[in-house]
């Protein structure tokens, strides 16, 4: 490749590269380099660059990072109630299935790039709401809704599910750099199948 040369008075047609020399390494010491090789190719494949819209939203991020302005969200009221369990888990795997959930904003060189994590976190949030009034659950849901989120740190998405006296209510919310308001009714649509 470009980094190896022939080398000169070490062995004829020998092949030696400019960063690694093999000849050297004990097998211990070549499982030890492979197994680097290899963690860096998956580092690099779980890094891609931001579309134009995803770089418009960092930058707006950027200036106003506590700004619930590019949230976006979908509530539902699930008649008959669902099991919690199945619920939790069918969010975990939404989230694992969709590497758009998964992802976090960071720059390199200065330029933003998106981290695909490999695990996602999915946690479902369960509020007990049975004694609220649907004003208090209303205002709750959107307090909920304009809970900021850190793009740097994750995660980019949230479900919560509210246990109301009319049944569960479930709320999923996620920054605009992941979603969009028409995907969000997909994902739920996805999830609640």
């Amino acid at each position: 490749g470009a980094g190896a040369r022939r080398a000169r008075g070490q062995g004829r047609g020998r092949i030696v590269s400019d960063d690694i020399s093999m000849a050297g390494l004990s097998p211990e010491q070549k499982r030890s380099l492979l197994a680097r090789l290899l963690e860096e190719k998956v580092e690099q494949a779980s890094v891609f660059p931001l579309s134009h819209g995803q770089r418009a939203l960092w930058v707006l991020y950027r200036l106003a990072p506590a700004s619930p302005a590019y949230n976006v969200a979908f509530t539902a009221r699930l008649r008959p109630s669902v099991e919690v369990p199945h619920l939790a888990k069918a969010y975990a795997d939404l989230v694992q299935r969709h590497e758009s959930l998964r992802i976090t904003i960071e720059e390199r060189a200065g330029v933003p790039v998106q981290r695909v994590a490999r695990r996602g976190v999915a946690a479902l949030e369960e509020i007990d709401a049975i004694a609220w009034s649907p004003d208090r659950l209303l205002e709750d849901l959107e307090r909920s809704l304009r809970r900021p989120f850190d793009l740097e740190k994750g995660p980019v998405v949230r479900a919560s599910l509210y246990h109301g006296r009319d049944g569960q209510v479930l709320l999923l919310a996620a920054h605009h750099i992941a979603v969009d308001a028409w995907s969000i009714g997909v994902l739920v649509s996805e999830w609640l199948a």
